[in-house]
């Protein structure tokens, strides 16, 4: 009986200040990105986000290099609209020099986010977005992640890649492998970045969708991107572009233009895209709710609740002591369910760059 009356609570509440309103927010969130070429879809981005989260730290290269080596410029008038936007001061730039000459140029992208990382507060998860991410239920993790209690972890969601937009009609990488829609989106570790946002944590799964805008943009914001893409432009990826289209977008199998196979399959969306990833989000979360952590939430709120009343609370919670232990067995073990070690990633991201070595050697 005391646990429908205490799951009923928990529903009641959560309608109106979300799943963890009523559990004591200890975490603090931090958002890490980089300003580059993208620098108005970054400000789009933090104007989205900034409410949500405790700081913002932003990487702006001292000699405005990409991590690729491409030269890119930031107006005053960028500096101006950001100041507008942080009205709680809560933006933090970090200006270093990042780029560095390497043969392996997805290494500066890794030791910026390095270096931005150890800017962020201590007691922070960090996330990290480019400006052309939007993280569809970006309120859902930022409560998710105030009160989990995890360490050494990463938080991994799933993303989807947009590729073009034609009127109504959108292109979007598409994969059966739920593997290769994996993308780290949260973490505590600083200076802990490995290869491009892969910490070498173990990995907890939540069922959060993240878009990627990607390449899907006007002809002129696309020509800028494809500029400062060192890898696109040799792969001839704008040529690939311009002749996607509705009739042969289905021929296109196992592919990527980086090199290797880690794109299945193109898909054609007509019509909205947010109702698109609305349904890929919502049977994501049929099969990694934040159930897990619910259960885990329940138990704690529990436990707050009766320490240090009277008699009979306290031997409530006696009474209840095994219906808690449950709980948290139910947990960890849908935690340990979801968790895979990075080794698996390391060797699938190796076998990627690798191929793509190989290809811009021949």
């Amino acid at each position: 009986m005391f646990r429908r009356i205490f799951e009923s609570r928990i529903s009641d509440m959560s309608a109106s200040r979300g799943v963890y309103g009523i559990i004591e927010i200890m975490n603090k969130i931090s958002v890490l990105s980089l300003i580059s070429f993208d620098h108005a879809l970054l400000l789009e981005g933090i104007a989205r986000y900034i409410d949500a989260v405790d700081e913002v730290i932003l990487g702006l290269a001292a000699d405005r290099m990409t991590w690729v080596g491409r030269a890119f410029e930031v107006p005053d008038s960028f500096f101006a609209d950001l100041k507008a936007i942080d009205k709680n001061n809560k933006v933090r730039i970090v200006e270093e020099q990042f780029f560095q000459k390497s043969d392996d140029l997805i290494q500066n992208l890794t030791r910026s986010r390095n270096i931005v990382s150890n800017h962020a507060r201590e007691d922070a998860w960090l996330i990290t977005l480019d400006p052309d991410e939007t993280i569809v239920n970006f309120d859902e993790l930022v409560d998710f992640l105030r009160t989990f209690t995890g360490n050494n972890i990463a938080i991994f969601g799933k993303q989807v890649t947009m590729l073009k937009r034609d009127g109504e009609k959108t292109f979007v990488v598409e994969n059966d492998d739920w593997s290769k829609d994996d993308i780290c989106l949260a973490t505590k570790k600083r200076g802990g970045y490995t290869v491009n946002r892969y910490t070498g944590e173990p990995i907890a799964f939540a069922p959060v969708y993240l878009i990627n805008n990607s390449w899907a943009r006007s002809t002129e914001d696309l020509s800028i991107k494809i500029g400062h893409s060192y890898y696109y432009v040799e792969q001839g990826f704008d040529v690939f572009l311009d002749k996607l289209n509705s009739s042969n977008y289905q021929q296109y199998k196992d592919f990527n233009p980086m090199g290797g196979s880690s794109w299945e399959a193109i898909s054609l969306i007509e019509g909205d895209i947010g109702q698109y990833v609305n349904i890929k989000l919502d049977a994501l979360r049929k099969g990694q709710a934040w159930a897990a952590t619910s259960l885990y939430a329940r138990a704690n709120l529990f436990e707050s609740k009766v320490a240090g009343r009277d008699a009979s609370i306290t031997e409530l919670k006696v009474q209840h002591k095994n219906e808690i232990e449950k709980m948290r067995s139910e947990y960890e073990a849908k935690l340990a369910s979801n968790v895979r070690t990075y080794k698996e990633l390391k060797m699938q991201l190796d076998a990627e760059l690798l191929a793509n070595k190989a290809r811009r050697e021949r």
